[in-house]
């Protein structure tokens, strides 16, 4: 299959046809791996990592105790979490 190189912002993209994308059980948003290879652009599906899981910021710090032995007041915020898909979230 021919397609075209196209700018994208500063970068450049492809347009990946969505009958390739379920030959190679891939949607829009799953991580891919460039790599070159005797001048050779490859495209390789990341592999999902196993026993990964999303847990909330206050369970991790619930035994957390400062040395000063103040936990810092309030909410901090804008923390950004990463999910196994690749999307991001603000924390609540």
């Amino acid at each position: 299959m021919i397609t075209q190189i196209r700018k994208v912002g500063n970068s450049a993209g492809i347009v990946i046809p969505s009958a390739l994308l379920k030959e190679v059980k891939l949607s829009v948003g799953a991580e891919i791996d460039l790599t070159v290879e005797n001048g050779v652009l490859n495209i390789r599906p990341v592999e999902k990592r196993k026993g990964t899981r999303e847990v909330a910021l206050g369970w991790l710090l619930a035994d957390f105790q400062d040395v000063e032995g103040e936990l810092i007041p309030g909410d901090v915020g804008a923390e950004v979490l990463e999910d196994d898909d690749a999307n991001y979230r603000s924390c609540p």
